[in-house]
């Protein structure tokens, strides 16, 4: 007796929700957002394109053009003295903090620090 073609396709469709199912969640994860998991850590944060910028008279902190994000490693601490330690990439967000005044000629110093994600 010959199989229907519908049949087929269903055990196909249903092998498959069932391999999605046992992905971990995070494979589908927003690579946009960062948060840090238990064990892991931010090891490395990437230099900056751009380290000076020269604005006009009465620019506001705002428009200066300051990055909202930097490029960080996270690393996920091996869970064995064999295994190797997991890395991976992720944007993470910015805070600009130091004082400027855009009506007040003069060197402005301002450090980015991780804000929460």
């Amino acid at each position: 007796m010959r199989r229907k073609p519908a049949k087929a396709y269903l055990t196909v469709l249903l092998c498959l929700i069932m391999m999605i199912g046992l992905m971990p969640a995070n494979t589908f994860a927003y690579m946009g957002e960062w948060t840090l998991q238990s064990g892991e850590s931010i090891t490395r944060i990437a230099d900056l394109s751009k380290t000076a910028y020269s604005v006009d008279y009465g620019t506001e902190k705002a428009k200066i053009g300051l990055p909202d994000t930097v490029k960080a490693t996270i690393t996920k601490a091996a869970a064995t003295e064999a295994d190797k330690p997991a890395t991976r990439t992720a944007e993470v967000n910015v805070v600009w903090k130091g004082t400027y005044n855009g009506n007040i000629a003069g060197d402005y110093t301002l450090t980015a620090t991780l804000a929460d994600s």
